[in-house]
């Protein structure tokens, strides 16, 4: 409590008194006192001039939008929070007032209440994660060999799993005393048999206190598929509104959190002072600021179009590195659609089949790869719909959002990972389509004026190009991931152009006619040619598949509007 005070109040810039007053945040005219003390004290040591260095956080919603903090009252501190779209297009991550949240890597729809210290949860949860007012949440690392320091049975499979323990508590209850636990008397909880005392303290111990109550669940996390489950906490939430009455009559999922709670194993803070892995916390802690960088890397570098390698060694080494770079590829992908900037969500989408690459090499079991289907995304009938639509932005959002989404269902799969492999060539063929959409875009259809009569030939010749330095720099993906530059010279052969192109109406039959010609430069034989007839739209559809016959020309009559490009 007098840290978060601290952090709070001793970095604000200006009178907390306001605030202090607020009765969702404060109680009594002595912890007004007392955070009057430590804003008088930050401003003393100057603490307040350095208040944004706390706010080195990154927090966005399902939209890849950074989510509001009021930064006056509310405190991030080395922490990236990521919450879900929400369909009706309310926030689904919400911090209360005068609230801290410190070494978090989150992503969940979030609803945090006032006065709150959140530290150190980490992953995805499965549900909804709501954490009331004036309530402290910390998840601690422990040691691998816990069970067998506080004499926990145990068996192999557990022996290689990394747990962490839930510290929940209410902000005011005195550890040392037997008195309130989650803000409600203890002697609520043992009414109607739903607790005994042996439920909480071993029968050896003479103080029954807070302290060394065994009230903080130990949970197991195996990997990517594996997220926090918060519902093992839903019927403390019921307890405090209640006050711990009325428990034997609520619904049945509160019921459930309380056997859930109830049968799973728990310590106290006594014994987690032994078996916390603190040099392992130490690291996460660093871990965060390293990622929290990375990430703002990985965003500037896309967004601002720069030629800057992004390595994925480090980045995704674990499921909360792989959960930071993934929301930061999200934020990027979502803002440059609606910006209508798909070279730059082709560049993210790349990174994604990177990723899943990266994944895959760690890969050994070569047997069994499988495609992981999503029963309800089709990936290519996805990309097909996203390059038909012209101006239906928010349509083409909704497109990507199922993209990314289809991308989290198949890291979470129980899945080989070798498929990974298949996976990250559709992510590559999104992005392959998206830099088509540059191209296709940027095209401007020529118009002519004029026509020329019946069985007259209209000529065109050029020079041929000697490639000194840079060639196909200047095409797409490169030109778009790296820029491009070419240089070139124009020259004759035997004092001719040696490049042509004619054409000419003439009447007798219907369609087209397309026709390309090698000859020997000196003596004008014909060494080889190629031949299409065009009559329906469909002949046209090959125009973007350079080894299709004609596909140049096919190219040339759509820019010079014989049919609009977007409709064949």
């Amino acid at each position: 409590n007098e840290m978060k005070d601290f952090l709070v109040y001793g970095a604000s810039s200006s009178s907390p008194l306001s605030t202090l007053q607020h009765p969702d945040i404060i109680s009594n005219h002595h912890q007004a006192d007392e955070r009057k003390r430590c804003f008088e004290f930050g401003n003393s040591i100057g603490l307040a001039h350095h208040s944004q260095v706390l706010l080195n956080s990154h927090a966005v919603d399902g939209d890849g939008c950074d989510v509001p903090v009021d930064s006056s009252s509310t405190v991030i501190l080395n922490t990236m929070l990521s919450e879900n779209y929400t369909h009706d297009g309310s926030r689904s991550c919400i911090i209360g007032k005068s609230t801290v949240v410190e070494h978090c890597q989150l992503k969940s729809d979030i609803n945090i209440g006032s006065n709150c210290l959140i530290s150190g949860l980490r992953g995805r949860c499965k549900s909804r994660l709501t954490i009331p007012s004036n309530f402290v949440c910390q998840m601690i690392k422990l040691r691998k060999n816990w069970r067998e320091m506080l004499g926990v049975s145990t068996n192999d499979d557990e022996t290689n799993e990394e747990c962490f323990v839930y510290i929940y508590h209410n902000i005011n209850d005195d550890i040392k005393k037997h008195s309130n636990c989650y803000g409600v008397p203890f002697e609520k909880l043992f009414e109607k048999n739903r607790l005994s005392y042996d439920d909480l303290w071993e029968v050896n111990d003479e103080q029954k206190l807070l302290w060394n109550a065994k009230i903080n669940p130990v949970v197991s996390k195996t990997g990517m598929s594996s997220a926090i489950d918060w519902s093992i906490f839903t019927w403390i939430d019921h307890f405090i509104k209640t006050s711990g009455t009325d428990f034997d009559d609520n619904e049945a999922s509160v019921k459930e959190s309380f056997n859930k709670w109830k049968t799973h194993t728990r310590i106290s803070l006594s014994q987690l002072r032994a078996v916390a892995d603190a040099s392992y916390e130490f690291k996460y802690r660093a871990d965060c600021q390293r990622r929290f960088e990375a990430s703002n890397q990985f965003q500037n570098v896309l967004l601002s179009r720069l030629h800057d390698e992004l390595n994925l060694e480090g980045a995704v080494d674990d499921e909360i590195g792989l959960i930071s770079t993934l929301d930061a590829l999200d934020k990027v992908i979502i803002q440059s659609i609606k910006a209508g900037s798909f070279d730059i969500s082709s560049r993210a989408f790349m990174m994604i089949g990177n990723i899943f690459s990266f994944l895959a090499e760690k890969c050994t079991d070569e047997k069994n790869v499988v495609k992981i289907i999503k029963d309800d995304l089709n990936i290519y009938e996805s990309i097909a719909q996203f390059k038909s639509l012209i101006n239906d932005g928010e349509k083409r959002i909704e497109i990507c959002k199922d993209l990314l989404r289809y991308r989290d269902f198949i890291l979470l799969s129980q899945m080989n990972k070798c498929s990974f492999k298949i996976h990250a060539g559709e992510f590559e063929d999104v992005a392959f389509a998206l830099t088509e959409l540059c191209v296709s875009r940027g095209i401007k259809v020529a118009r002519t004026k004029s026509s020329t009569s019946l069985g007259i030939w209209t000529i065109a010749s050029a020079p041929a190009r000697v490639d000194i330095s840079g060639g196909w720099s200047d095409t797409p993906p490169i030109s778009y991931e790296f820029g491009g530059a070419v240089a070139g010279i124009a020259v004759t052969v035997n004092g001719r152009k040696p490049l042509q192109a004619k054409c000419r109406k003439f009447s007798g039959s219907s369609g087209i006619l397309l026709c390309t010609e090698s000859r020997d430069i000196n003596t004008g034989k014909l060494i080889q040619s190629e031949r299409v007839y065009l009559n329906v739209v469909k002949d046209l559809s090959d125009y973007c598949d350079p080894s299709a016959s004609c596909a140049l020309l096919k190219c040339a009559l759509l820019i010079l509007g014989l049919y609009p490009i977007e409709k064949v």
